[in-house]
């Protein structure tokens, strides 16, 4: 009977650990996906912005 108890007692605990652990990686996960977003942006900006300079000096040299 008390072995069970103790059983119940290691799986309670081993759930709430799991759970904490969880919990706290997944914020972290998120935020990497988030910044991964944001740096993707930023690269997709620098690029437009160097193709339309890229244009303008093609533009000002065929006038």
């Amino acid at each position: 009977m008390m072995s069970r108890l103790r059983d119940q007692f290691f799986y309670a605990g081993l759930a709430v650990v799991w759970t904490a652990v969880y919990s706290a990686l997944v914020p972290l996960r998120i935020g990497r996906e988030l910044r991964r977003n944001a740096s993707n942006r930023v690269a997709r900006a620098r690029r437009r912005v160097m193709k339309a300079g890229a244009s303008f000096v093609r533009r000002l040299r065929s006038a």
